[in-house]
C-alpha cells in the first residue's frame, strides 16, 4: 500500500494517487510505502491561464459613404487557454456577450465586415472554456452624412435655337471630405 502527499509530507492520502481538485500554487510530491520509505521529493506548479480580454484596444473602420453599411472592427483576444492549447482560440461577440457569432482557432486579428453605424459592445470568449471571457469594451461605427443637393439654378439657353449657353449649377452639402463636382 503506498500513500501520497502533495505538502511535502505534512498530509497522505492511501491508494489515491490522484490529487484533485487543485488550485494554482506549488506542490512538493512524496510517495511513501507501507515501511514508510520516502520517495524523492517530486515539486510541481499549477498554473491558470491569464484573463481572457483584448490582446489590444479593438480598431474600426466606419462606414465609407451613407447608407453603405461597410463598417469593420478588428480585434484580437488574449489569455485564456490559447496558446497553451492550440486547439483553442476566442469567439467574438459584437453584442455585449449574447451571441458569439464569430470565432478564430487562433490569436490572428478576427475582422467582423459589414457592419452599419451605432455602438457596439465587444466581449471575447475562451472557445475551450465558454465561461471564461472579458469585460465589455464598446466602439462606436460612424458614418457620415448622406451627400445630398441642396440648390441647383437652372439657366436655359438664351438666343437662337441650338444655342448652347444653358447651365445648371449645383450646390451640395454632407458626405465626407471635399465636394467634387
Amino acid at each position: 500500500t503506498k500513500s501520497y502527499s502533495k505538502d511535502n509530507g505534512l498530509t497522505y492520502q492511501s491508494n489515491n494517487n490522484v490529487f484533485f481538485p487543485l488550485t494554482v500554487g506549488t506542490y512538493s510530491l512524496i510517495v511513501k510505502d507501507f515501511h514508510n520509505c520516502l520517495s524523492n521529493e517530486v515539486t510541481k506548479v499549477v498554473h491558470q491561464p491569464d484573463s481572457v480580454t483584448f490582446a489590444s484596444p479593438p480598431s474600426k473602420r466606419d462606414v465609407v459613404c451613407y447608407g453603405n453599411g461597410d463598417g469593420k472592427i478588428i480585434m484580437t483576444g488574449f489569455g485564456g487557454n490559447y496558446p497553451i492549447h492550440p486547439e483553442g482560440g476566442y469567439a467574438y461577440s459584437i453584442d455585449g456577450g449574447n451571441t458569439f457569432p464569430y470565432e478564430s482557432n487562433n490569436n490572428s486579428p478576427d475582422t467582423i465586415t459589414n457592419l452599419g453605424p451605432g455602438t457596439y459592445y465587444l466581449v471575447v470568449r475562451d472557445l475551450l472554456h465558454p465561461g471564461c471571457t472579458s469585460g465589455i469594451w464598446s466602439i462606436v461605427i460612424n458614418e457620415p452624412p448622406r451627400l445630398v443637393i441642396n440648390q441647383d439654378i437652372l439657366t436655359n439657353v438664351t438666343g437662337c435655337i441650338g444655342g448652347s449657353n444653358a447651365a445648371i449649377e449645383v450646390h451640395a452639402s454632407g458626405g465626407l471630405g471635399t465636394i467634387y463636382y
